[in-house]
């Protein structure tokens, strides 16, 4: 068909435009720089991903699950008939095998390999499928549900590994690749650049990502982010999808962060983390203007547990903590991020503004209590969920006095603190209310209900069943 043929079809006001254009783009289209791609200097990895493949590998999981049955063959639609006649049998739970996809790397040649929890979390059994199609059983030395980080190892020797980076010195632009399993396609490499540094996606209190547009998708999960020296720059570990697929928004833990965790893993299995024994919050333009602040940075000290390192070394409420070890603390959320990684019994300096003075303080580090620890607390937050504007704290006998709350207040998880603006204060809850319930969900621990509001889309209306003093309420909120 020829071009005359081809524009034949288009209004006659257009066929002049359309002619122009095609004439317009003839010189670039024949231009020496797109005749020649390496003439555009455009980066090219082959030579790199040879090197880093091999320490990247597939996982595979088997996990027992049990459902239970409908008890009626024909659904919900008779129940309120059936329901009515006594003794009618309730089918056994029925038990299934379910296989799930990830990625991991090798840090070390016998056989040390990080993943991200959620990968191997009440996995039954755990294969790993190297580069070049070896398989190895695994097993778990330990895992962290908090910063979703695992370590997992294989009976190997003289296996290649990763070169693990410093991701404090990541900026935003640069290129980088990730390397995974999306949907089973084996070793897929994908590229794009770093688009933003320490994201927090309201997963927990150490939010810290690596935010990237190389494609990342369900079965990347806990593998590589390298940069372009070949060096493991993240762990690969949600994306930002409506659809469940890539978007150009996907998340890697730093590295450091990773080192920090998988170094206690290998040693004791587990991850102890330091408290401050403090609930802050975050410092708003107004509250700046009011503490007459010279700017709304740091992190506000809203209460003093008794009896915890911070009481001791004299932190007040109304302090305003604007360093930790020489850290700057410029939001609320990075004090407990880098309190956890203090070791507890150590000796740290926090700088605080109090009184429109600049006051240094010696603190020795708690250890973070087990209660917290399940729930996601640290040197501030007792509990996190920051995307509602929430922050909760199991119920103790000392929270209980301080929040001068019934004897027998004991169920539920307790709020003890709500930020102005947010969901949860739109929906009328206070510092001291119990949740009991979200929706049909009886909540009681603070990881039962992170579990169901991390599950809301945005835009859901929650309803919560909420006990305030001696009275029960209905509070509405709406997931942002």
């Amino acid at each position: 068909m020829s071009e005359h043929d081809r524009l034949a079809g288009c209004p006659r006001p257009f066929r002049g435009l359309i002619a122009a254009l095609i004439l317009g783009l003839a010189p670039l289209i024949s231009s020496p720089a797109l005749a020649d791609p390496g003439r555009l200097n455009l980066p090219d990895f082959s030579g790199f991903v040879e090197e880093v493949r091999p320490a990247v590998v597939n996982i595979r999981t088997t996990s027992t699950v049990t459902r239970n049955m409908p008890q009626f063959p024909f659904g919900d639609f008779f129940a309120p008939f059936l329901q009515q006649r006594p003794g009618t049998p309730r089918p056994a739970p029925k038990t299934y095998k379910s296989q799930s996809l990830g990625t991991g790397f090798i840090i070390s040649s016998d056989g040390y390999i990080v993943t991200n929890n959620h990968v191997i979390d009440d996995a039954d059994e755990i294969v790993v499928r190297l580069a070049d199609d070896r398989e190895f059983p695994a097993k778990v030395i330990g895992h962290d549900e908090k910063t979703d980080v695992a370590l997992i190892k294989v009976e190997a020797s003289g296996l290649p590994q990763a070169t693990l980076g410093d991701s404090d010195k990541v900026k935003v632009g640069q290129w980088c690749l990730a390397i995974g399993n999306p949907f089973g396609f084996s070793f897929t490499v994908t590229a794009g650049i770093v688009s933003a540094v320490g994201r927090d996606i309201g997963e927990g209190p150490y939010d810290n990502f690596i935010q990237t547009d190389a494609a990342i998708n369900p079965g990347n999960s806990g593998g590589p982010l390298f940069d372009t020296d070949g060096r493991v720059i993240g762990m690969n570990t949600a994306i930002y999808s409506r659809s469940g697929g890539y978007q150009g928004i996907g998340f890697a833990i730093p590295v450091n962060m990773v080192t920090e965790v998988i170094d206690q893993l290998r040693d004791h299995g587990s991850v102890v983390r330091g408290y401050l024994g403090v609930n802050i919050q975050e410092v708003t333009k107004e509250m700046a203007e009011a503490m007459e602040l010279p700017s709304a940075e740091g992190a506000l000290v809203a209460q003093v547990m008794e009896g915890t390192p911070a009481a001791k070394a004299g932190i007040k409420a109304g302090d305003v903590v604007v360093s930790f070890e020489g850290h700057p603390i410029k939001r609320s959320r990075d004090l407990p991020r880098l309190v956890a990684t203090a070791s507890p019994g150590s000796k740290s300096t926090l700088e605080v503004i109090r009184d429109g003075k600049r006051v240094k303080l010696k603190i020795e580090i708690g250890t973070l209590p087990e209660e917290m620890a399940q729930s996601g607390g640290g040197g501030g937050h007792s509990g996190d969920s920051d995307r509602f504007g929430l922050r909760v704290a199991p119920i103790t006998t000392d929270l209980m006095t301080q929040f001068h709350l019934p004897a027998d207040a004991k169920e539920g998880v307790l709020v003890v603190d709500v930020s102005d603006g947010s969901p949860a204060a739109d929906a009328g809850l206070q510092p001291g209310d119990r949740i009991l319930k979200v929706g049909p969900s009886a909540i009681a621990s603070v990881k039962d209900l992170v579990k169901v509001l991390a599950g809301a889309a945005s835009g859901k209306v929650l309803l919560l069943r909420v006990a305030r003093g001696e009275n029960k309420l209905f509070l509405p909120v709406r997931a942002p």
